[in-house]
């Protein structure tokens, strides 16, 4: 069995969290000077995923309103 070929019973140890993928401070200062770009355009310019950047802009408190033919704005 395996936990008889383990002689140490101490729990292991985890790697350490690498860290953000994405520059919250970069993220946030493109969206105060571009506020209209796309969570595509957001990735490309921040070399992540779509759902990196979707991720990191939830944890910061941005959201997304599409209201028809109006001014997609931010909101907090």
């Amino acid at each position: 069995r395996w936990w008889t070929q383990r002689h140490d019973l101490e729990p292991k140890r985890k790697n350490p969290r690498q860290g953000y993928k994405i520059d919250r401070v970069k993220l946030a200062s493109l969206i105060e000077n571009n506020s209209d770009l796309m969570l595509k355009e957001l990735a490309q310019e921040l070399d992540g995923s779509i759902n990196s950047v979707f991720h990191s802009l939830k944890v910061m408190g941005y959201s997304r309103k599409k209201n028809g033919t109006l001014q997609r704005e931010k909101t907090l």
